[in-house]
């Protein structure tokens, strides 16, 4: 029992965390389709809406534990690729910094994808409702 409450509350903050940063992409995905191209994310709009639909959908999918673990295999991609090649490669972040965000947190979000794409949406998700087998 438990578990499944620990799994709920990972899954509502992880998707909480998601969909709001997910909404603004959605409404006006152009606003980072330069920063994308930047990055040497080309198409830039592609990528924009790729990043959007993962945070926005994956953020929904999560909160319902709806298709949790593909949900979470995409979010913990993104996430991977942003802490591991965007942030200290590209953009030359720290892990952390005392003055401003570093990669740290786009880590943790990866690692909480992770733990939901192995361990699912738990007892208090909608896959284990409607017996999917994600």
């Amino acid at each position: 029992m438990l578990t499944g409450l620990a799994l709920l509350a990972l899954r509502i903050g992880v998707g909480v965390e998601l969909l709001v940063h997910g909404w603004p992409k959605i409404k006006n995905p152009a606003s980072v389709t330069g920063f994308m191209e930047q990055l040497g994310m080309k198409p830039g709009i592609f990528w924009a809406w790729i990043a959007a639909l993962v945070e926005f959908l994956g953020g929904i999918a999560l909160i319902l534990g709806l298709l949790t673990r593909p949900a979470a295999f995409f979010v913990t991609i993104e996430f991977l690729i942003i802490a591991f090649y965007l942030k200290p490669k590209k953009m030359k972040v720290p892990f952390t910094t005392a003055q401003a965000a570093g990669w740290e947190w786009d880590w943790l979000i990866m690692m909480m994808g992770l733990a939901l794409l192995l361990a699912g949406s738990g007892t208090y998700g909608l896959d284990r409702v409607l017996n999917l087998p994600f």
